[in-house]
């Protein structure tokens, strides 16, 4: 990925098995998994070699989109240097036309997530843990609680008044 001022960048697709890695020059296709959905990547600045940038990329045609608790955690540990990149889409896209151009015209880049997450994180793991308590007492009345994966939903509210466009996050984050 490049927009012709950053060819110093590498980019390597980092999902659960590490299918393949990801060069400046990749093909923005090759981001969007079977289910179409962008994959997580990290960015290395070539020189050095080593990670600058975390990302997750997320497309949407709702007002909202989603992170996994492992996604959530990661973005936390990372605080520092894991952004969120979303680019909002019309429902019925034409995925041919999702190129370069489209890529840095619409992402959305929300450097800071993992300072937004770090309090609902920490309010969840507080929730859990309380959880846990109550259905571990040896009291003669228990709680049964169906556990359920939590998920964390963004909503648009916060990229649209944390714009920051593509271009604008490598500029100030990679010059």
């Amino acid at each position: 990925m490049s927009d012709d001022k950053h060819s110093n960048i590498i980019i390597e697709r980092h999902p659960w098995g590490q299918d393949y890695i990801l060069t400046e020059n990749v093909d923005l296709e090759e981001l969007i998994n079977d289910n179409a959905v962008w994959e997580t990547i990290d960015i290395k600045n070539a020189e050095e070699n080593k990670i600058k940038w975390h990302i997750e990329l997320k497309t949407t045609s709702r007002d909202k989109v989603s992170m996994s608790k492992l996604q959530v955690e990661t973005a936390v540990s990372n605080k520092n240097n894991y952004a969120l990149i979303v680019i909002q889409v019309e429902k019925d896209i034409d995925k041919d036309n999702m190129d370069n151009n489209f890529f840095f015209t619409n992402a959305k880049v929300i450097p800071d997530i993992g300072i937004k997450l770090e309090n609902k994180l920490s309010d969840y793991e507080d929730l859990k843990n309380k959880k846990d308590k109550i259905i571990n007492s040896n009291d003669d009345i228990r709680v049964e609680i169906t556990e359920e994966r939590p998920t964390f939903i963004i909503n648009s509210r916060l990229w649209e008044k944390n714009i920051l466009s593509l271009s604008e996050f490598l500029e100030k984050y990679f010059n």
